[in-house]
């Protein structure tokens, strides 16, 4: 859902999108801010660690 929410509207921030979904799924914004960070890790959209890599 977040993916979807950026990619559908440039002008919405991370931050924005993370605040409008996080309450619909009922999860805390933090959980959802760092689910879509290893997101982009594992997508290769941002560098970094997978958890694999990382155990």
């Amino acid at each position: 859902m977040l993916v979807d929410r950026l990619a559908g509207d440039g002008a919405c921030s991370q931050w924005q999108a993370v605040g409008e979904i996080a309450p619909k799924l009922g999860i805390a914004n933090e959980s959802l801010r760092r689910w879509y960070e290893q997101h982009l890790v594992v997508t290769g959209e941002r560098q970094g660690m997978t958890r694999e890599e990382h155990e």
